[in-house]
């Protein structure tokens, strides 16, 4: 499943919510949404835009990471900017448990009423594994029963760590 079908599903999972977008503030879940790794950013996935605020060291890097997104380079405040930008949306969710009380603020300032927490919500599309993560589980497993396999020869009393 790619990044497209990730956005899909969390629009399904907005919806059944009733909501009309999305900010995306913890880096993980950026990464799995859109492919962006950057440290910086904040998505805004609404029922018909996915839209990535980098500030201009990340511009680049998110163009290339994330095609599927319209990156806008903020100057200032990433999360302000993208919460700007969510002009038509009437419930705009936001990942409450990753936001500081200042942030929040910010937030309130430029969404009033129109904000709704939403803790968890990519957490637990995340929990389920797509064809190509549990292809990656089962080399990464079979990686490390590989150099366990190779290692456990010379694993014996009197050796240590080290020399192993």
């Amino acid at each position: 499943m790619g990044v497209s079908a990730r956005v899909d599903r969390l629009r399904e999972a907005m919806a059944s919510k009733g909501l009309d977008g999305l900010l995306v503030t913890k880096p993980e879940n950026r990464l799995y949404l859109c492919g962006f790794s950057g440290s910086e950013g904040v998505l805004l996935v609404t029922e018909a835009n996915c839209l990535l605020v980098v500030d201009g060291r990340y511009t680049e890097q998110a163009l290339r990471e994330a095609p599927q997104c319209q990156v806008v380079e903020a100057r200032a405040d990433l999360l302000s900017a993208a919460a700007a930008r969510a002009g038509g949306v009437r419930r705009l969710g936001f990942e409450s448990q990753h936001l500081t009380c200042e942030a929040h603020a910010r937030l309130q300032a430029v969404l009033g009423e129109r904000m709704q927490p939403c803790p968890g919500l990519v957490e637990g599309l995340r929990q389920v594994k797509d064809e190509g993560e549990l292809e990656l589980v089962r080399g990464a497993l079979e990686a490390g029963e590989r150099a366990f396999l190779r290692l456990q020869r010379w694993v014996r009393e009197g050796v240590c760590e080290r020399r192993v």
